[in-house]
């Protein structure tokens, strides 16, 4: 009999949210994460790209959620400077 993929049987995945908001928003955000993706893990928060590739090479995440527009580097940049640093 085959079995049906639930919630409750998936793997915990590993997630780092990386958002240029405030605290608080960014707060938000990983609560509401939290409520309705119980398999997500949030096992660490950057507020800018640079912290985020650090985050991102430190912890090794399944999945990151990344905001776009951030102060001093945004998402986009941030994706090119870990390929970067990934293909060297």
């Amino acid at each position: 009999m085959a079995k049906h993929s639930t919630w409750y049987n998936l793997k915990q995945l590993k997630a780092i949210l990386i958002d240029g908001r405030k605290q608080q928003q960014e707060l938000a955000s990983a609560e509401n994460l939290l409520t309705h993706c119980p398999q997500v893990d949030v096992i660490a928060e950057a507020e800018n790209g640079e912290e985020g590739i650090k985050a991102i090479e430190t912890h090794k995440p399944d999945i990151v959620f990344l905001d776009v527009e951030m102060p001093r580097m945004n998402g986009f940049n941030m994706l090119q400077q870990l390929q970067h640093r990934i293909l060297n």
